[in-house]
C-alpha cells in the first residue's frame, strides 16, 4: 500500500503561498528565492508531521505558485 497525504490540500497550499511570498520579499524573484521557499515549505510540513509525500506535494504546490507569480 503507497503512503498517503496526511496534510489538507489547502494547508499545502496555503504553506506554499506563505513560503513563496515570504522568498520573494526577502530575496526577490532569482532562482535562490525559489529554492528558499521550498526548502521553507518542506520544513513548514515536517513541523506539523507531515509525511514524505506531503513534502513532495507541498514541493509542487511551491512550484505551481511560483510558476504563477512570474
Amino acid at each position: 500500500m503507497e503512503p498517503s497525504p496526511t496534510i489538507e490540500r489547502r494547508t499545502r497550499e496555503r504553506i506554499a503561498v506563505r513560503a513563496v511570498n515570504w522568498a520573494v520579499s526577502e530575496f526577490g524573484c532569482g532562482m535562490e528565492s525559489g529554492e528558499l521557499a521550498i526548502r521553507y515549505a518542506i520544513l513548514e510540513i515536517l513541523k506539523i508531521r507531515g509525511t514524505v509525500e506531503d513534502c513532495a506535494l507541498v514541493v509542487q504546490d511551491v512550484i505551481r505558485h511560483w510558476v504563477a507569480m512570474k
